[in-house]
């Protein structure tokens, strides 16, 4: 059981999506959506088996039962650095800007581009599920950003690809 954060980043009968209980958040990937609209702020029961893609731990599910809806949301962690802990976690890195201002997804899909905040930098993906890709650019100060931790790492020991999904 938990709390549905952020967006269905599949789309048509796939879903993905995270959601976090009091111990902590887990990716959830499938290709039958089960009937299932993704809403965040849904509590859902989801039976199914723990497994993992490119080091992102996810749950496959049998099926996504929806409990209750408008659960509110906690307040999200701020984060300097990406690892680990911060994988399927609801983070906030502030007083952001972009490391290449070119890199900004101003044309439709998804991309990953790296922000910094002056001396740290992350890898931020903007997933084309969003509303956030095809936009003019970021704000020209600097900007927080608010999402979900992930993981993208299709090579052993799984130790790298952090990524940070804004929600929006």
């Amino acid at each position: 059981r938990g709390v549905v954060y952020g967006i269905d980043l599949q789309g048509g009968n796939n879903i993905q999506f995270t959601f976090i209980d009091p111990t902590g958040g887990i990716g959830l990937f499938s290709s039958n959506n089960f009937g299932y609209t993704v809403r965040e702020g849904d509590s859902i029961h989801v039976p199914g088996t723990i497994s993992e893609f490119n080091g992102l731990t996810q749950m496959n599910p049998d099926t996504v039962i929806l409990v209750d809806s408008m659960r509110p949301l906690v307040a999200p962690a701020v984060v300097t650095t990406l690892d680990e802990t911060t994988e399927s976690e609801f983070i906030r890195f502030n007083k952001a800007y972009l490391v290449n201002p070119t890199g900004w997804p101003t044309s439709t899909g998804s991309v990953n581009f790296d922000i910094t905040n002056g001396s740290d930098t992350i890898t931020i993906r903007i997933d084309s599920d969003t509303d956030i890709d095809g936009t003019p650019g970021p704000p020209a100060d600097t900007f927080d950003v608010v999402g979900l931790g992930g993981q993208f790492d299709g090579s052993v020991p799984k130790t790298e690809g952090y990524q940070l999904f804004p929600r929006a």
